[in-house]
């Protein structure tokens, strides 16, 4: 696969219970990724990645492979 390949996907809602809060449960967006592309990047099954949120921007980072395995 390519670098820097891009694939554009819709973000789904999931309820997620809110603390101290008399009205239950929120709405957030959820972002489930599997894909052949990822094993084609270099992500496999139990490694360990690291996730970084920024505005209207994600970067996932495998962890393992750069032997930093953190948390």
């Amino acid at each position: 696969m390519a670098t820097g390949a891009t694939r554009r996907i819709k973000l789904q809602g999931k309820y997620q219970p809110r603390q101290n809060s008399w009205n239950g449960n929120q709405e957030v967006p959820w972002l489930n990724v599997s894909s052949l592309r990822l094993e084609a990047a270099g992500f496999k099954a139990g490694d360990r990645v690291e996730i970084t949120v920024s505005e209207n921007t994600l970067v996932i980072t495998n962890c393992t492979s750069h032997g930093t395995q953190s948390h």
